[in-house]
């Protein structure tokens, strides 16, 4: 347990450890072809990891989990990576968390949102027709780089649906 909550202060940690286990890669060439980062990077994050203790990565590139990454296991409840985009849902301590995450040529950017954050937003558009992240910022006193994240969790799930008026992007519920 406090493992994982070591690993959820550092959550691009999380979500490549999370695509190891979740699309069984066992090679650095393997992950290579998957995430679109520089070999440098992975490397540099694959030596954090073996440090904590999640995996062990050999010196031809080999990749092995350890036990103590059941518990990421366990605690993932949705995974979903597309190009180089990454969703991933985590409970932990009865909360859930959402992570988003971009893989970059050189680095990793990492949004954490949590539930509350994403109901929030599906009640504030239940009350209006379409919305623009402007106008969510306003009502819920959320950072737009939350919003923005919420946004693409919902639309991925086929939540919400983006329409563009006069260059401005405008969200709509589709479900709930």
């Amino acid at each position: 347990m406090r493992r994982l909550r070591e690993l959820l202060k550092k959550p691009w940690l999380l979500t490549l450890l999370s695509a190891i286990i979740m699309l069984n890669v066992n090679a650095l060439r393997d992950l290579r072809d998957i995430i679109p980062t520089r070999s440098k990077s992975i490397k540099k994050m694959l030596r954090e990891l073996e440090q904590m203790g999640y995996l062990l990565f050999g010196d031809r590139g080999d990749i092995r989990l350890s036990e103590a990454s059941d518990f990421v296991k366990n605690a993932i409840k949705s995974f979903l990576m597309r190009h180089n985009k990454t969703i991933l849902s985590v409970e932990y301590e009865g909360k859930r968390s959402w992570i988003i995450s971009w893989f970059r040529k050189k680095y990793v950017k990492t949004i954490v949102v949590s539930d509350d954050v994403v109901r929030k937003v599906i009640g504030s558009m239940r009350e209006k027709t379409s919305v623009t992240l402007s106008q969510l910022a306003m009502d819920l006193n959320v950072p737009k780089e939350q919003l923005r994240a919420t946004l693409e969790i919902l639309k991925v799930q086929g939540i919400i649906k983006v329409l563009k008026k006069k260059d401005v992007r405008h969200y709509s519920l589709l479900k709930y």
